[in-house]
């Protein structure tokens, strides 16, 4: 079993984030948040590669909106945030796939595999599962 470190309020570790060059706070967030991301690119389908792919580029993609202060609590829950970013990457991951489905075989029906993606609330609900 992993060995997380206690678990802080949001608000706290928001603010250290706020410090760029606190490289303990951006670790302890990673590590935190990387193997929920990887947890729920898996259960939509990823690779082990694509899924670990998908929570670094997440990530860096926090890391980059929240310099810009692209991130506003008032607008919701930081997990939910993190999701929505989750999200785009593994749809991007997906499209990726499709792309090169379509090329390989353009004989076949490239929108089958899409009739698994799940809707919004059950991305939500599996990535609140993954968490």
């Amino acid at each position: 079993m992993e060995n997380l470190d206690p678990w802080i309020t949001t608000s706290t570790v928001l603010g250290r984030l706020q410090r760029f060059e606190d490289a303990d706070a951006w670790a302890k967030f990673a590590n935190r948040f990387r193997a929920p991301i990887e947890r729920f690119a898996r259960k939509q389908g990823l690779s082990e590669a694509d899924s670990e792919d998908v929570a670094q580029e997440t990530l860096l993609g926090f890391a980059k909106a929240y310099r810009e202060k692209a991130y506003d609590r008032t607008k919701g829950r930081l997990s939910t945030w993190l999701f929505g970013i989750a999200w785009r990457r593994v749809d991007h991951v997906r499209r990726k796939g499709e792309r090169a489905f379509v090329e390989r075989t353009a004989a076949d029906d490239a929108t089958a595999s899409w009739a698994a993606v799940p809707d919004d609330a059950e991305a939500s609900r599996v990535w609140d599962a993954a968490g």
